[in-house]
């Protein structure tokens, strides 16, 4: 299986008792983790549908006689099943994984990683121009932070 997981991590900082952040935890963590698992598949979609890496750097473009085959200029795009296997995989109330499952796995880390003439073109991460990793401690924090208003 081909996946992104996101860990939360540094949140006990700033809660010092622990067993509120348990029960914090156990009360949004999945929903919270959920919010956070869709941004990073609708990031993850929006990679792999402007053909650029999470770091901003736009695919190899296909060869002439790739597109002669195919017809068209998109790359990694024939039926559309890569793109929409893109999903949540696990989900707890402290981490979620995205990534591809079923049939299309093969195909994801060929094109993730490359492989033998075929360069990589990874879909799959954080988006550093969109600053992925900044929202993502952004839904955190909203969730976290009505939940502790509600308890004090």
């Amino acid at each position: 299986m081909s996946k992104l997981t996101a860990r939360l991590q540094g949140v006990s900082d700033a809660i010092k008792n622990t067993d509120a952040l348990d029960k914090i935890l156990n009360k949004i963590g999945r929903k919270m983790m959920g919010e956070v698992g869709q941004f990073m598949v609708h990031s993850s979609k929006r990679n792999f549908n402007n053909e650029q890496a999470p770091d901003g750097k736009r695919w190899k473009k296909l060869k002439e006689q790739t597109k002669n085959r195919k017809g068209h200029s998109r790359i990694l795009f024939e039926t559309g099943a890569l793109n929409r296997s893109i999903q949540v995989i696990s989900l707890g109330n402290d981490k979620v994984s995205v990534g591809i499952s079923g049939t299309e796995v093969k195909k994801a880390l060929t094109h993730q990683f490359g492989r033998d003439e075929i360069p990589a073109r990874p879909f799959l991460g954080f988006s550093k121009p969109r600053d992925d990793e900044k929202k993502i401690k952004g839904i955190v924090v909203r969730h976290v932070q009505r939940e502790v208003r509600q308890i004090t």
